[in-house]
Formats: structure tokens, sequence, C-alpha cells
């Protein structure tokens, strides 16, 4: 169970960085990190330029979607290879409180992934279709409704089952390792 009042629901996603916003809100609440900083740890990572964390927002937009369609992968294995791997101080901070498993496909475990959300200190953030693109939220259960946190707005809305969001796609569940 999440508490809500936690949950970072201030930021807003600048351009099409909706995979790395949605970490940045699980690892913030886990962590107390600012989300600005794992765009800039990213083009670190990476060793791309920047001077402000807007810049580094924007640099991470134009080069992740390079990124996965060159290891041809979907980019939650992106994000997730850097959780695991990466040298940078957000990546590595949050690998040590939590951990993250990649589900290709979510429609095909719907139930359990609804579970694990109720019975453990969990976020999911899932790639949904709603419309001709693809976007990724953040889901989460504060122990009576699942909520979910859209980086595109200041806001965190309520949703009866994860079905309702659209049409599901990947996703990431991450759990704590308290």
């Amino acid at each position: 169970m999440i508490e809500i009042a936690k949950v970072n629901s201030l930021f807003i996603q600048n351009c099409g960085s909706c995979v790395l916003s949605s970490y940045a809100i699980v690892s913030n609440y886990f962590t107390n990190l600012p989300i600005e900083q794992f765009f800039e740890d990213y083009c670190r990572h990476f060793g791309l330029s920047f001077n402000t964390w807007q810049e580094a927002e924007l640099a991470y937009a134009q080069h992740f979607d390079q990124e996965w369609r060159r290891r041809a992968c979907r980019g939650y294995e992106v994000i997730l290879d850097l959780h695991q791997n990466s040298t940078q101080h957000v990546f590595e901070q949050s690998r040590k409180i939590f951990l993250g498993h990649f589900y290709l496909d979510s429609t095909v475990v719907v139930s359990e992934l609804e579970n694990q959300l109720r019975n453990e200190e969990s976020f999911l953030n899932i790639t949904y279709e709603p419309g001709v693109n693809y976007h990724s939220i953040t889901i989460f259960y504060d122990g009576i409704n699942f909520r979910y946190r859209d980086t595109n707005n200041r806001s965190i809305g309520t949703i009866g089952l994860l079905t309702q969001i659209g049409r599901l796609r990947d996703s990431i569940l991450y759990a704590s390792k308290r």
C-alpha cells in the first residue's frame, strides 16, 4: 500500500519524457530524490550535454526514442537496465530500495499486477494507448482505490481496475525491498 500524500503530484513533464518521468515519480516516493535529477543523471550516463534540468529533459526525450529502437527493445527495458546497472547517483540509490520486474504484455497478468499492488508497497509503470500514440503512467494502490499519476498534469486520479485505463501494453512493477 502506498501513502498518497507522499506521491509527487506537482511535477509536469515538458516534452515526451513520460517513461523516465514515471520512473522518477516512483523513485522520488522511495528516495526523496528530486525528479529533475533523473533527467540529469540519464544524460550523464549517456554522455549527453545539458546546462539545466529542462535541457536534460529535452536531451533525454530526443535520445531515449533512438536508444530503445537501437537496442530493439521496449523503453521500459532501457529504464530497467539503468535501474539495475547505471553508476549514476539516482539509479544507484533507487536500486538499493526497490526492485523492478518487466512485463512485455500486461494484459495477460492484470490480476497478478492488481494483487501485487494491493498487497505490496509497489508501483506499476504501464504503457497504454490513449489514442494513436503510447503513454506511460504510474499506478498504485492507497489501501482503498487504485490511483494513477500522469505526469502530463498535476493530479492523482482514481480508477477501479487496470483495464479501465485503455489498451494496455508493457509495464514494470516496482516493489520495495523493505
